[in-house]
């Protein structure tokens, strides 16, 4: 068996035999593999109109497999800035190539934020989760994929590289939401930063794959700062974020201003905007019940 150079390099691959009869052939392609973010800003400013970015590969190999074509492919999963988890005491940054079955046993981020490792836990299934990156649930835009909401609740931002500059640009994860173009292939997501506060996370499943329900609790000390809620998916800005001063007593005046805020929700399959606007005001107070302290 063959080794692969560590160095970058770039080769051609040639098509391949049929995965399966209802598969089409999948093409040949020019792959790079970049080792460092040098060489990834040289490569990008050359072929951002061209390439595909590979990271764990599944919904690309997905389309190739159906009869797409790909001219040029960058894997940038051996770049080490872009396959590596940081912690520090305010800041968590996950690179984009880095797997959800990385950020679910990482020994960092299950002492710093372990909300988020149990979250992610309950993407897909466990070959989904040794393959599938955070980057890629991210800017595959399918609609049950559902890193959006969480990360929207913890206030994180994106750091894309700029095709043609190869300037980095910063957007909060709300900001990036309301584009139109978000899902643009020529953009590339280098890493996710989650500032580092006291809070708790809570959310619901049980809407899948139409949208998830995440709600997060920020304290100072043991005082509650305030509540975040969205409900959303990943082809739908989501539809609710509201930070309100909560307690006990006020359960039914919080739940009131959720439900006035809320928007009509149109998701890809299923339940109408009326089913939404009665269901997760409800969802929504017995989150609040579970989450306050």
């Amino acid at each position: 068996m063959s080794t692969e150079p560590a160095a970058d390099y770039v080769r051609p691959v040639t098509a391949a035999f049929p995965i399966a009869p209802s598969r089409k052939r999948v093409g040949g392609f020019e792959l790079h593999r970049p080792t460092s973010l040098d060489s990834l800003c040289r490569l990008w400013e050359q072929t951002a109109v061209t390439s595909v970015i590979h990271a764990g590969g599944i919904d690309l190999v997905s389309r190739m497999k159906r009869g797409e074509r790909i001219a040029s492919m960058i894997a940038i999963d051996r770049i080490p800035e872009l396959s590596a988890i940081v912690v520090t005491a305010d800041l968590i940054r996950i690179g984009a190539a880095v797997r959800h079955r990385e950020i679910e046993t990482n020994r960092l981020l299950l002492e710093a934020l372990p909300e988020f490792c149990g979250y992610v836990a309950g993407l897909g299934n466990i070959r989904i989760r040794m393959q599938g990156t955070i980057g890629g649930n991210l800017m595959a835009g399918q609609p049950a994929y559902e890193m959006s909401a969480l990360l929207a609740v913890l206030d994180a931002r994106l750091t894309f590289l700029e095709p043609g500059s190869c300037q980095r640009r910063i957007l909060p994860v709300r900001e990036w939401l309301t584009q139109g173009d978000r899902f643009n292939r020529q953009k590339l997501l280098m890493w996710i930063e989650i500032p580092r506060r006291a809070r708790r996370l809570i959310w619901t499943r049980d809407f899948r794959p139409n949208l998830t329900f995440v709600m997060g609790a920020e304290f100072s000390g043991s005082q509650l700062r305030g509540i975040s809620a969205i409900a959303g998916s990943a082809t739908e800005t989501p539809v609710a974020d509201f930070m309100l001063g909560a307690s006990e007593d006020e359960l039914a005046a919080v739940t009131a201003s959720w439900r006035v805020g809320l928007p009509e929700i149109v998701t890809p399959f299923g339940p109408s905007v009326g089913y939404w606007k009665q269901v997760l005001p409800t969802v929504f107070q017995r989150l609040l019940h579970r989450i306050l302290p």
